[in-house]
């Protein structure tokens, strides 16, 4: 009878199972001990507006103009008229170089000038002389009768004279000529103020020799001769004079932001909260150190108020702003709901199947270059790989979030482009960034009122701007 019983029970038992199950297997059980809390997040509509993709790079302001005065030659400086920070105009005494080598020299060759001059005139004054006899002896002695030799003599002689005459002469203009630059060189011993400035760097002071050094056998050779010994190292800089009325910003810009720079491109120069339109000038076309990243000089032409002109100086620390691509009426939401996840942690993001992109890579490679076939190859890879990171946007969708894999473009400081995987007006989750940085994909929200959203504390909401900002642009 017991067997009976328990036989029938079991028969009871398994027909129940056989009916109830498809029922459980719709029904989705939540094992958790503690179920997930509904997030209340930020809803924002997609929309299209205009975006301007900047760079920034700190910088300093600088004379548009700067002459670097350089001695004309070797010499000694004798004395200096001007300091650093003066202001000076054009034609103004600056420095007064070693005259005196110069003078000597002068003075030799203008005694050498007036010494010719004299044996010339004299050579012209006895020309004329034996051309007078000579013409007498003709007169005597017509054509076509025998000359004596007193008249080829006579002849012979005129000519000697004549090109000793020519040879003075050359020998006249070169010295003329000598007396000439070495006056230039005289003149040149006084440095004079090319343009109006101030003298921002002084680097020679009395007494230096400054110029190029000669050899050391020609410095002997000077020595001899009285002329100051400049063997040793010379200043090849005196100083240099800046036009302070104009300023130009150069920009420090890194290696990995240059590419994007071009002449003429907007740029804001910010000094001690001054904001200064300008144009970027030139970019340089070679990088240099500093510190331990590499940048490019960048210069940028400024036009500055006539209010604060008077409160800018030539070495001013600046931060610049460049301008360097602009959308116009393009599909963008705010940085800071873009954000990384691993696509295993993604629905949307499982592809195509390996096996699927197997079977294109064979009938690629029959045909295709094997560029080609690599690269599918890579593809594959990628898109098998659930340990990649993807950049998503979490749509709002039946009141759940999903997350949306995205293509991303330019951006600026509050907006990021979107180039695909969105729409026109798509909900999409914004933050806060608490939120939103614990947001899982298929997740239960609820959108935060209008009223919760302004009792939000200011700090939060910068530092989940920032975050997100920082995420969005790896």
């Amino acid at each position: 009878m017991i067997r009976s019983l328990f036989a029938i029970s079991m028969i009871l038992i398994i027909s129940a199972a056989a009916w109830f199950a498809p029922k459980f297997r719709r029904v989705d059980l939540d094992w958790r001990l503690f179920p997930q809390p509904i997030r209340v997040v930020d809803i924002e509509t997609v929309s299209e507006q205009s975006i301007t993709q900047k760079i920034m790079a700190p910088g300093h302001l600088q004379a548009a103009h700067e002459t670097r005065i350089t001695p004309p030659f070797s010499s000694t400086v004798m004395d200096i008229l001007v300091t650093e920070d003066q202001f000076v105009k054009t034609g103004q005494t600056l420095i007064l170089l070693d005259q005196k080598p110069l003078k000597t020299a002068l003075d030799g060759v203008i005694r050498q000038r007036d010494s010719i001059r004299e044996m010339y005139d004299a050579t012209r004054t006895q020309f004329g002389v034996v051309e007078k006899q000579l013409k007498q002896w003709e007169e005597a002695y017509p054509e076509g009768t025998q000359a004596p030799a007193e008249l080829i003599q006579l002849r012979t002689q005129l000519e000697k004279l004549k090109k000793q005459a020519e040879g003075l002469n050359s020998d006249y203009q070169t010295a003329v000529e000598s007396a000439k630059n070495y006056q230039i060189s005289l003149d040149r011993c006084t440095i004079k103020a090319p343009h109006n400035g101030v003298v921002v760097q002084m680097n020679a002071i009395k007494g230096d020799q400054v110029g190029t050094a000669p050899s050391i056998s020609q410095a002997s050779i000077n020595t001899m001769v009285g002329i100051p010994d400049f063997s040793k190292p010379a200043t090849n800089s005196l100083l240099t004079i800046a036009q302070t009325d104009q300023l130009v910003a150069k920009a420090l810009v890194d290696e990995t932001d240059v590419s994007e720079l071009r002449p003429g491109q907007k740029s804001m120069v910010s000094v001690h909260n001054i904001n200064i339109p300008g144009i970027i000038e030139k970019v340089a076309s070679t990088g240099r150190r500093q510190g331990e990243s590499i940048v490019f000089d960048t210069v940028i032409t400024l036009h500055v108020p006539d209010r604060d002109a008077k409160n800018l100086r030539a070495g001013m620390s600046a931060m610049v702003e460049m301008e360097v691509q602009t959308r116009q009426n393009t599909l963008s939401v705010p940085v800071q709901a873009v954000v990384q996840r691993r696509a295993r942690d993604i629905a949307s993001a499982r592809f195509k199947a390996p096996e699927q992109l197997q079977s294109k890579t064979r009938m690629v490679s029959n045909s295709a270059p094997e560029a080609e076939t690599d690269e599918l190859s890579s593809t594959i890879k990628n898109n098998s790989d659930p340990m990649r990171f993807l950049r998503v946007v979490y749509l709002l969708r039946n009141e759940n979030a999903v997350a949306v894999p995205v293509e991303i473009g330019i951006s600026d400081e509050e907006h990021v482009e979107i180039l695909s995987g969105l729409r026109k007006n798509d909900r999409i989750i914004t933050g806060p960034f608490h939120e939103l940085d614990r947001l899982l994909d298929d997740t239960r929200v609820e959108p935060r009122s209008r009223s919760s959203k302004s009792t939000a504390p200011e700090n939060q909401v910068a530092e989940s701007s920032s975050k997100a900002k920082s995420e969005a642009r790896k």
